[in-house]
């Protein structure tokens, strides 16, 4: 007969059993995940990851990207102190690192050179952090191999060493040369100058006119030599901007309209600067890059305007930002030119037939001089019926 109260007394006994079965299943889910998560993360990393026991220094895991690159396999090395591999180049660096690690608990970016099996070294970064678990502490590294990164960065810095000494070179060259053709240039000038002074009204009007020839020629020569060495020292980042507080009207627009005036005559074109007289035309820029500027827009303008005027004005924006306008009404520059308008040594007209001289040099710089003075440069422009530039001093 069955004891009734027994078996009754069972039931709580059977169903704590099953509670623990469901209890031990969900713990190996849990279990289970948490592997999975860890072998997604740690193990499949890119960078290498090992981790270390701390009291002993034995090696408990290492991650299949540490096999790869370092060419100890888990089961050689697991179990044992990692001083045994002198994996660390540098002793002092391993007692620097250990020593921080303690301290600090977590490290970044601790830079390093490690060995590898065959005993080719590599550039490292390791980042570390301290772990407690089951009242052992360990330290968890990840090792991010720099190797290629130090000697593309080596590269590159030899590489930028070689082209500032080619820089200095080129600019130290450009200089001589330009003193050296400059000189001899400045004779010429002078004599012929003196020569054209002391025969006074006895010079034939043809050779009046080759004075003025050689005159132009040796000033065109001189201003081709500058252009060049100044862009040169622009492109180069040799040339040293001196910045301070200037008058746009007083100190370089009024000057150089003086300047132009009996070449605009001689072409019998009108140079014609308006400014508004209530504007604030203070800027702080450097000097000497502002006025090539607009030596070299306006000198443009003259160059290839045939009839008509030159328009410089000066002026505010709906920004309150002040601006000014060189404007020809000139031969106009192509959609396609355009594009290339800033690049040197381009003229929409090339080769020994050109009809206008000079070395594509002009807007080069002009461009250059606007970057380094923050000045926004706009260009307007029309074949056949002329040119606006537009600066916008910021």
């Amino acid at each position: 007969m069955i004891n009734t109260e027994k078996t009754e007394n069972l039931v709580p006994i059977r169903n704590e059993i099953t509670n623990s079965e469901l209890d031990f299943e969900n713990l190996q889910k849990k279990y289970n995940r948490l592997k999975a998560f860890y072998d997604a993360i740690i193990l499949t990393s890119p960078d290498i990851a090992v981790i270390i026991r701390l009291n002993d220094g034995k090696i408990i895991e290492v991650n299949k990207s540490f096999e790869r690159n370092t060419g100890y396999l888990a089961k050689e090395i697991c179990g044992k102190s990692s001083s045994e591999f002198c994996m660390w180049y540098n002793e002092e660096d391993r007692e620097t690192f250990l020593k921080r690690l303690i301290e600090e608990k977590e490290i970044n970016n601790f830079e390093t050179v490690f060995r590898l099996k065959n005993g080719e070294l590599r550039n490292g970064l390791i980042s570390a952090k301290v772990i407690e678990f089951e009242n052992e502490i360990y330290n968890y590294s990840v090792i991010k191999d720099i190797t290629d990164y130090k000697k593309h960065a080596e590269e590159l810095r030899i590489a930028k060493e070689k082209a500032e000494k080619s820089d200095k070179l080129k600019s130290e060259f450009l200089a001589q040369m330009s003193h050296e053709i400059r000189t001899p240039v400045n004779t010429i000038l002078s004599f012929s100058s003196l020569l054209e002074n002391e025969l006074g009204d006895v010079i034939p009007e043809n050779m009046r006119f080759g004075f003025k020839m050689i005159d132009n020629g040796g000033r065109r020569l001189i201003r081709t030599i500058e252009l060049i060495l100044n862009v040169s020292e622009l492109h180069t980042g040799t040339y040293r901007c001196c910045k301070k507080y200037l008058d746009l009207r007083g100190d370089i627009l009024n000057p150089i309209i003086n300047e132009f005036g009996n070449l605009v005559a001689e072409k019998g074109l009108e140079l014609e600067f308006k400014a508004e007289s209530d504007i604030d035309t203070i800027i702080y820029a450097d000097q000497y890059t502002v006025t090539q500027l607009y030596l070299n827009l306006i000198d443009n303008a003259i160059k290839y305007t045939k009839t008509g005027k030159i328009k410089v004005t000066l002026n505010v924006n709906s920004e309150e930002h002040l601006y000014s306008e060189v404007e020809d009404s000139g031969i106009g520059i192509s959609e396609e030119f355009m594009k290339i308008l800033y690049v040197p040594f381009t003229q929409e007209e090339s080769g020994y037939t050109r009809k206008y001289e000079g070395t594509g040099l002009g807007l080069a710089m002009v461009k250059k001089c606007c970057e380094i003075n923050n000045i926004d440069i706009k260009v307007r422009s029309t074949k056949g019926k002329g040119t606006k530039f537009t600066l916008i001093y910021e």
